[in-house]
């Protein structure tokens, strides 16, 4: 005789409030608005964690090496300095925004930075 087992459902939910999202699935802020990560919900509904939506994808980490190359292999250290690797700006009280390459102009950062 075959016993039913009960299986209950996980509920997928689609619809989260703003006090139920944590700050680290926001990758950027624009205009005091979070911008969140491809694949928040499911973290939130417990199909996956974190770690599994931080990660680039094989092609975009394809594509920044071939962007990186150039100036990798055409470097004018004195003016420049490169950076990878989603480096974060603060440009104001409700904007943070993150970006896979910068070439920063090393004059205007020490300008900044004085």
């Amino acid at each position: 005789m075959m016993e039913k087992t009960a299986e209950k459902k996980q509920r997928i939910r689609t619809r989260f409030s703003k006090k139920e999202i944590p700050r680290s699935l926001a990758y950027e802020q624009y205009d005091g608005k979070p911008m969140y990560r491809r694949g928040y919900k499911d973290v939130l509904n417990g199909l996956k964690t974190f770690e599994e939506i931080i990660g680039q994808s094989d092609t975009q980490t394809v594509i920044n090496g071939c962007i990186l190359n150039f100036p990798y292999k055409n470097p004018d250290d004195t003016k420049y300095f490169i950076a990878s690797n989603e480096v974060g700006f603060h440009l104001d009280r409700r904007g943070n925004i993150s970006s896979d390459i910068v070439i920063y102009d090393k004059a205007a950062l020490q300008r900044h930075t004085l």
